[in-house]
């Protein structure tokens, strides 16, 4: 891979997602949060840092994190590699805070 891969977005609801982009090195995932098209949080995800917090009440339009945190598994020859996002979170249509664990990226090596 020789430039870095954006990844299909991953949506949170109808107008809220996360676009994952992963640097040539694979040692790098930036994780950027959109409401519509305007990015509200950013952040990135390394090899020696491969997971973060989130801020906890972070508003992505109607989809709000009430806290949590994402982590980088990198890919290696047999296995994926992955972001995931782990959190605890409110909508228009779920009220009462509830969990979520999702992969929003994967990825093999030479993609």
């Amino acid at each position: 891979m020789a430039l870095p891969l954006t990844l299909p977005a991953y949506m949170l609801d109808a107008t809220s997602y996360i676009q994952v982009t992963i640097s040539p090195d694979y040692y790098t995932a930036r994780c950027d949060f959109y409401s519509g098209p305007t990015k509200v949080y950013s952040l990135t995800l390394i090899q020696a840092a491969p997971l973060q917090s989130l801020p906890d009440g972070l508003k992505i339009g109607d989809f709000v994190i009430q806290s949590g945190s994402m982590q980088l598994q990198l890919p290696s020859p047999i296995q994926t590699g992955t972001v995931t996002l782990n959190c605890t979170y409110t909508d228009l249509n779920v009220t009462k805070p509830t969990q979520l664990n999702a992969v929003v990226a994967s990825w093999n090596l030479n993609q």
